[in-house]
């Protein structure tokens, strides 16, 4: 419940509880002080418009400007989180001549609160096998959310896969199935919470997928270590629009242990058909954990900048 407006609730007032909480939270969120029942139902029944309509259409109601000790949550989330007086990146002034870096930019649909991206960047960090395979976990929303709480405009979640042969490394994020929306959303509501946008990086390897992370790459010396079935790889099901050894992305040969990719299979028509509709169903998958943008990562002989 909140707090009383004037140290007393309204006792009488003709509308449901729920209702009449939220008048509650509008004014002690504003910092309205309410003098009567009847100014609470005014203010609840224009509580979905700012507070300049009810100061100025309804002149005659006791509301004026006061502190409030109320500390308001973010809206909608399912955790607590303060609601920023100013948005982080953002001009404390709204009125003052900032740098164009951290002035507003409006694109489509969106508009970043300042031109501060932060890129898709991988993390190799999801499990390579059981119910929480390609989900994302605590570590992304501490990753990625603390780019947000400094205030960047938009963050970007890294390459995420939308076939699971699609991936990096077994380690890399996915959203081929309904259990991994999960993941995602807990980042976009803490990004959304600080006053940011959430964007996603789709994507399909290719012939460069089935590898391990770098930093296990690095174990052995090398830039790249094909990963193999017994640490999470699919070395049979790395796919390119061509097949066989000669399309192998390093030009090595399999048999050739300083070689970092797998020779690809050639995608059969049925299969392009079926990689079109992951392609989607991953993309609606995003917008329903509440990412905002949608980047296909299509550089650097990925599966869709070679097919």
């Amino acid at each position: 419940m909140f707090p009383a407006i004037n140290g007393r609730w309204p006792d009488s007032l003709a509308i449901p509880a729920t209702e009449l909480e939220l008048g509650i939270y509008v004014a002690a969120g504003l910092g309205v002080q309410v003098d009567d029942r009847l100014d609470l139902y005014y203010l609840e029944q224009q509580s979905k418009h700012s507070l300049d309509y009810i100061v100025h259409h309804l002149p005659n109601k006791s509301i004026a400007m006061a502190p409030s000790a109320y500390n308001a949550p973010v809206p909608g989330l399912p955790f607590f989180t303060p609601q920023h007086a100013n948005s982080p990146g953002s001009a404390k002034d709204a009125n003052a001549k900032a740098p164009t870096l951290f002035t507003p930019l409006p694109i489509r649909g969106v508009t970043l609160r300042n031109r501060i991206i932060v890129a898709p960047m991988c993390q190799y960090s999801t499990a390579e096998s059981g119910p929480q395979i390609g989900a994302l976990t605590p570590y992304h929303v501490a990753t990625l959310g603390h780019y947000a709480l400094k205030g960047a405009g938009l963050v970007f979640i890294e390459a995420t896969g939308v076939q699971a042969n699609g991936r990096i490394s077994p380690n890399c994020p996915g959203l081929w199935c309904e259990e991994q929306i999960a993941g995602v959303k807990a980042v976009a509501d803490f990004v959304h919470s600080q006053g940011a946008l959430c964007g996603i990086q789709l994507a399909h390897a290719g012939r460069k997928a089935s590898t391990v992370a770098p930093f296990v790459a690095e174990r052995f010396g090398r830039r790249s270590v094909r990963a193999t079935k017994d640490v999470g790889g699919w070395p049979e099901d790395v796919v390119g629009p061509s097949g066989g050894q000669k399309f192998v992305w390093d030009g090595k040969a399999v048999e050739d242990d300083a070689g970092g990719y797998w020779p690809p299979r050639q995608l059969a028509t049925g299969d392009i058909e079926e990689m079109v509709e992951d392609w989607k169903r991953a993309a609606e998958r995003a917008v329903r954990a509440g990412v905002d943008v949608i980047e296909i990562h299509g550089g650097e002989c990925y599966h869709i900048s070679v097919s």
